[in-house]
């Protein structure tokens, strides 16, 4: 916020103080200095599955105890590096694109709540790939994942009616999504 300093030290006289000349390149060297500011220094940075999403699934599906959590919650390990995690490179003033969450076979177990399932299939999906296949998954399905290229979530033990989904609105392209070995009522 250099910029912000300048402009406030520049105008301690007060603007109604300044001619005309002074008063413009005031304005103009303010108005300069803020354009030439990057972009994520006037904006929230964009959230990361490490702020909630990944923890929270972490917590939900009893991560202590799968078979492969390395690096996971420590404070020490990139959430890039967190086991099953696929990052891209750092591509945007130092964040970091989720594209995969691999974790098959790996003894996840719990019920999924709404929230997880906004976080993880619609909020912050994966770009590329997300496998939770062969574990013990339970809950309802309260959103398609839409935005995530392969979908796994298949011999689990999710149940209850699967969400609406309108191809009109969220046309499945490149997609595949397999939801075998559920307990999915309904049609």
């Amino acid at each position: 916020m250099i910029w912000g300093v300048y402009c406030r030290a520049s105008n301690e006289k007060g603007v109604g103080n300044m001619t005309p000349s002074t008063l413009y390149r005031f304005f103009l060297t303010c108005s300069l200095l803020v354009l030439a500011s990057p972009a994520h220094t006037l904006s929230p940075p964009p959230p990361q599955p490490d702020d909630e999403l990944l923890p929270m699934l972490y917590s939900l599906l009893d991560g202590d105890n799968w078979h492969r959590n390395d690096g996971w919650l420590d404070d020490d390990v990139h959430w890039c590096e967190w086991y099953g995690v696929t990052c891209s490179e750092d591509d945007f003033w130092g964040y970091y694109e989720f594209l995969a969450l691999e974790l098959p076979d790996n003894n996840l177990s719990g019920d999924v709540n709404e929230e997880l399932v906004w976080l993880l299939l619609k909020h912050l999906p994966p770009r590329e790939q997300l496998d939770l296949a062969n574990n013990d998954i339970g809950g309802a399905l309260h959103h398609f994942p839409i935005l995530t290229g392969n979908v796994d979530l298949s011999g689990n033990r999710l149940a209850g009616p699967l969400p609406a989904f309108d191809p009109d609105i969220h046309p499945l392209i490149d997609q595949h999504l397999l939801l075998a070995r559920n307990r999915f009522e309904g049609a």
